[in-house]
């Protein structure tokens, strides 16, 4: 992977330049949430005025462009091989930042060998941003009404994407992608057959937590950046009576600290309205009550009872990549910039500046599968499937 720099005074640029260079490739190495080892494909930043990354894939021809029957000495017509790309526009970013000459004195840090690392994670944070941004584009395949992140659930989400004939990640099986919420529900799950722990759990708030755990052919990808959304869908219910502030739907599956809105509500006053943000507290399996915020004090419905409602709850969506779908680079363009030297901006040499830039994107790629032999493609399909569940906290 080439890598670019330049600076004015070499040994200690090379040093810096050195310690930012390796802690990117370890970071890219180790795989980042959005972009995990094994399902990405390398792109290609064309010549151009635009920054535009290509990809591309050759269509299998199938078993129907075969002569099924040879005449002697007559040779079979030509077939057409095919092409499939993707390409996506990408886009320039850098970052600087500065220590000062006395830092070593009045710091008891070392901000000079800390300045590299940090410019590298927030690289590598970039990066796995934009690939996340790309992922969240897909629509959402199904989504479980009132449901956790179950087996069942990624049975069926495996069966999907074999049927789109989308491959595991050698030694990964399909990487799952979500909020540690959204796996709370299957490490509940009763009597779980196979679920391996891999590591302790990791911090959610870092840049990759990378692989917990692996289950059913599935490795999980845990992230607090792929935050929960509003349901698609309306749910009819609930009642509530102001007299209590509790709101009564059967089954309604909602956790404690789960958001909803409600779309429409008949009666119960101003103090509960829609196209606002409440939180679900003192849940039981029939009903609960809200808050304006997790944890919260009840919301007091004041006036008079709710006889009919719609509303959407928070679901958190669940990404399956397998092998090749996802399409990142020119990681090839990253390039580490290292200046301690006195110059016009600096002339008596009172700080050093640690930066890095580069020209990057990131797609879900779809590719077609077959071609005809005479020059049409197959309809090309998403290397992607997602879903959407419940939280699985309890409290």
């Amino acid at each position: 992977m080439p890598f670019g720099w330049t600076t004015s005074t070499a040994n200690f640029a090379n040093l810096t330049h050195n310690a930012i260079q390796a802690r990117v490739i370890s970071t890219l190495r180790s795989g980042l949430v959005g972009l995990p080892s094994g399902a990405v494909v390398p792109g290609v930043l064309g010549k151009g005025a635009n920054l535009t990354i290509v990809f591309g894939e050759y269509p299998d021809l199938p078993g129907s462009a075969v002569t099924a029957s040879l005449g002697e000495g007559v040779p079979p017509a030509a077939k057409l091989l095919g092409i499939s790309t993707n390409s996506v526009t990408a886009t320039q970013f850098g970052l600087v930042t500065s220590v000062t000459d006395l830092a070593s004195f009045e710091s008891p840090h070392d901000l000079t060998g800390i300045a590299p690392e940090k410019v590298a994670r927030a690289i590598a944070d970039y990066a796995d941003s934009v690939a996340l941004t790309a992922i969240a584009g897909h629509a959402i395949d199904r989504e479980y009404v009132n449901g956790v992140l179950s087996t069942t659930a990624l049975m069926d989400a495996k069966a999907e994407l074999k049927a789109r004939n989308i491959e595991p990640v050698p030694g990964k099986g399909y990487y799952a992608l979500m909020h540690p919420y959204a796996l709370s529900g299957l490490e509940r799950e009763a009597s779980l057959n196979g679920y391996t722990d891999v590591q302790a759990q990791a911090d959610a708030g870092k840049l990759s937590a990378g692989v917990v755990s692996q289950y059913r052919g599935f490795s999980f990808l845990p992230s607090s950046k792929i935050a929960g959304v509003l349901s698609a869908a309306a749910r009819t219910g609930p009642t509530a009576a102001f007299a209590t502030d509790i709101f009564t739907l059967a089954a309604h599956g909602l956790a404690n600290g789960t958001r909803i809105q409600f779309s429409s509500i008949t009666g119960g006053g101003t103090n509960v309205v829609t196209a606002t943000d409440y939180y679900v507290i003192n849940a039981t399996a029939t009903t609960f009550q809200i808050s304006l915020t997790r944890g919260g004090t009840v919301r007091d419905l004041n006036t008079s009872d709710i006889s009919a409602s719609t509303f959407k709850s928070e679901v958190y969506p669940v990404y399956l990549l397998g092998a090749g779908s996802m399409g990142a680079g020119d990681l090839g363009t990253f390039e580490h910039i290292v200046v301690s030297a006195p110059d016009s901006s600096n002339p008596l040499g009172q700080f050093i500046t640690v930066g890095s830039k580069g020209i990057f994107a990131a797609k879900v790629l779809s590719f077609a599968e077959t071609t005809d032999g005479a020059g049409n493609n197959g309809t090309a399909v998403d290397r992607i499937y997602s879903f959407s569940v419940m939280t699985g906290l309890t409290a």
